[in-house]
Order: structure tokens, then C-alpha cells, then sequence
């Protein structure tokens, strides 16, 4: 399953770590989790994992601007996860 075609980079704006786009390592994530499960529950894990890096004050944080936002992400992924149960 992949996240997006390599010649679409719409989401690449985003970023898990510097210099690293969101879909690239939510994309290893997933991948890694097929290694050993190729279940639905573990399909779903893996693409919540770090959705919550979508905060824009985690990416201001991670492009060292200081913010005194929320600035985290795992409890947001942890959320969206919720939501969509």
C-alpha cells in the first residue's frame, strides 16, 4: 500500500523529522508493520502513528521556531486514532 504515487508530493510539506517528509516515513512505518503483521489493526496503527506531526506547532518546533503551543504529537495521533474508532 502506498501512501501516494513518488511523483506526489503534496504532503511533503509536512515533516516526521528535519529534512524527512511525513509520508516518507509514515510510509516506512507501514512498511515495517507489513513486515511482521499484514493485518487491518496493524495497517491502522502504523498510519496513526505520527499523524498527529501534522500539528503546525510540532513543525514549527521541529524547524526550531519556539512556540508556546501544544507542540507535541503523540498525544493527537493517540486522538485522531479515537476519532476515527
Amino acid at each position: 500500500m502506498e501512501l501516494l504515487r513518488p511523483d506526489q508530493n503534496e504532503l511533503d510539506v509536512y515533516e516526521s523529522h528535519s529534512d524527512k517528509p511525513l509520508r516518507v516515513h509514515l510510509q516506512g512505518v507501514l512498511d515495517g508493520a507489513h513486515r511482521h503483521d499484514q493485518s487491518n489493526v496493524a495497517t491502522v496503527a502504523a498510519l496513526f502513528h505520527d499523524l498527529g506531526k501534522l500539528n503546525p506547532h510540532f513543525q514549527d518546533k521541529l524547524h526550531g521556531k519556539k512556540t508556546r503551543e501544544y507542540s507535541k504529537h503523540s498525544y493527537l495521533s493517540a486522538l485522531a486514532f479515537a476519532a476515527f474508532c
